[in-house]
């Protein structure tokens, strides 16, 4: 008889392992991560297209996407200034990490197929209006007092914006992971 502890025994009924749809999901959102990395500029430019659209739908104001991800805004109007839109005005980066914990739940076996895609789906989509409310919000605030609102709306108000954004999607992602069948929370 040894008298060293031994690891404890986990019955074969509460093992967990990934099926095969869970691991082929893992392996795409994990590619999608990749692709994201590797295809940062044209996302940042598809992000920036949506901000040419929602800044007039929001504010009133015109908005001109450029080249090189450039927004000019406020043409006809007593304000007029660009922007360039750059990593750091996007959540592409955000985005990775929320697919990458969503592949390695998935190749846990630790969350469903249906579960996963509707967490990433649903982090995805809060992300983007988040950011995309960060940076109108930030196009208000240099539209009504110039370099000062700029300053104010990209470096306090906007990244209280992301930050909380990015908190309550995260929490809700992770809730959304957990939760079992039924609306009881996994237990391991």
């Amino acid at each position: 008889m040894s008298d060293s502890p031994s690891a404890p025994v986990i019955p074969p009924s509460r093992r967990r392992r990934a099926s095969v749809p869970q691991l082929v999901l893992a392996a795409l959102l994990a590619g999608a991560a990749v692709a994201l990395v590797v295809l940062l500029d044209r996302a940042v430019q598809l992000e920036a297209h949506l901000f040419a659209h929602a800044i007039p739908a929001l504010l009133g104001a015109s908005a001109v996407l450029g080249d090189h991800a450039t927004l000019t805004i406020g043409a006809g109007g007593p304000m007029l200034f660009s922007m360039t839109v750059g990593l750091a005005c996007s959540i592409v980066l955000l985005l990775v990490p929320f697919l990458l914990i969503a592949a390695a739940l998935l190749s846990a076996g630790r969350i469903s197929v249906p579960r996963a895609l509707f967490a990433v789906t649903v982090g995805a989509v809060l992300l983007e209006a988040v950011n995309t409310v960060r940076v109108v919000v930030i196009a208000a605030l240099t539209l009504g007092d110039g370099v000062s609102g700029f300053g104010w709306g990209h470096t306090l108000v906007g990244s209280v914006i992301v930050l909380g954004g990015l908190l309550l999607t995260t929490v809700g992602m992770l809730w959304i992971a957990a939760r079992g069948r039924r609306g009881q929370a996994v237990t391991a």
